[in-house]
């Protein structure tokens, strides 16, 4: 979480003082939860103090090395907040005599976060410093926060141990045999109701045998997807659907819908069209002798140059006026090979289409 405590300005002013024989003390640890500055080193205390910690035990490492530490208890946590900042603290008493910043670290991203309302009940701080002389260092120490020896911790634990072991031993016992006793009861000693566990309305049957539900005719049996597959498997046939006429057939390719020769196939609106498009044509209907012409223009009628061109009754009407031809309404056109008989009191014009 933290890198490693770098001096302060102050602090480095303190170890010079160190080194010159001056006595430093060494007062208290804080943690913050500020963002480090730009230059943490021009700092005398954190950005943003959360706890202030006082010192509870101290060991020289060796002469140069000092290692102090302090308890954060849970219950001094009055809001949770993110442990970016620690920072030890220390004076000199043979110079100004005021506390100043001497080391500190910035966790940043990487700060943990430290819970309100004792949630955790204790943690134990300890810090290394490295100073010139071990000598001229003394640590103000909270005699209340003071933990036992190692001996006199381990003898407390064993004893500790021994009693609860005892205890616990025949607690233990008394409760594996009410559990066994428990466990091995099948008469619902607690007289438990279906209703209860919300089962009420549930039926107490048992699972329908395959017979059973084959059968069909138990109201008083459950069935599983095993048994829904034996039923259907005995039901539903092709008889009972009413398709025992029906072949199994495939659906026809388009080869086989276009050829026309398989008839164990099943044609979709898709192959129909496709025999369709390549089958129906005008020899198919019959008009193989028909060209694909169009009706003609009123102008390509009385022009009478097209040869591609369909007339229709009117476009007729329309040449005829056009050459001048009138009918007080008997007039005939005969459109044919061969000459029409004379018919007395009727104009023929006669359309010879032999020639």
């Amino acid at each position: 979480m933290f890198d490693g405590l770098k001096l302060t300005n102050k602090g480095i002013e303190l170890l010079a003082a160190i080194l010159a024989g001056h006595t430093v003390q060494f007062t208290k640890i804080k943690m913050g939860d500020g963002n480090e500055p730009s230059n943490f080193m021009t700092l005398t205390n954190l950005v943003n103090v959360r706890q202030t910690l006082n010192i509870a035990r101290k060991e020289i490492v060796n002469n140069t090395i000092l290692r102090i530490g302090a308890n954060l208890s849970g219950s001094d946590v009055g809001s949770g907040f993110y442990w970016r900042e620690i920072g030890i603290f220390a004076k000199d008493l043979d110079g100004d005599n005021t506390e100043y910043l001497f080391s500190y670290d910035n966790a940043g991203a990487q700060a943990s976060y430290i819970p309100a309302g004792g949630i955790v009940t204790e943690q134990l701080i300890d810090l290394e410093i490295t100073v010139g002389n071990t000598d001229n260092i003394t640590v103000v120490i909270d005699e209340s926060l003071v933990f036992p020896t190692i001996e006199e911790m381990n003898n407390a634990i064993t004893t500790a141990i021994g009693s609860v072991t005892t205890n616990l031993g025949g607690q233990i016992s008394t409760l594996s045999t009410n559990l066994t006793n428990h466990t091995g009861n099948t008469s619902n000693p607690h007289g438990v109701t279906a209703s209860q566990v919300g089962l009420g309305s549930v039926q107490n049957y048992g699972i329908a045998s395959q017979a059973e539900a084959q059968a069909g005719t138990a109201n008083n049996k459950y069935m599983t997807p095993l048994r829904v597959k034996n039923a259907i498997d005995q039901f539903v046939t092709r008889a009972s659907l009413q398709i025992d006429n029906v072949q199994n057939y495939g659906l026809a390719t388009q080869s086989e819908a276009e050829t026309g020769t398989s008839n164990v196939k099943y044609m979709t609106p898709l192959r129909v069209a496709n025999y369709v498009t390549s089958k129906v044509n005008a020899t198919f209907v019959g008009l193989g002798n028909v060209n694909n012409y169009g009706i003609a223009t009123q102008n390509e009628a009385q022009a009478g140059s097209s040869n591609a061109k369909y007339m229709t009754p009117l476009r007729t009407k329309e040449l005829l006026v056009a050459l001048g031809v009138q009918s007080a309404g008997n007039m005939k056109i005969v459109v044919s090979s061969s000459q029409p008989s004379v018919i007395s009191g009727t104009t023929q014009i006669w359309i010879n289409t032999a020639s």
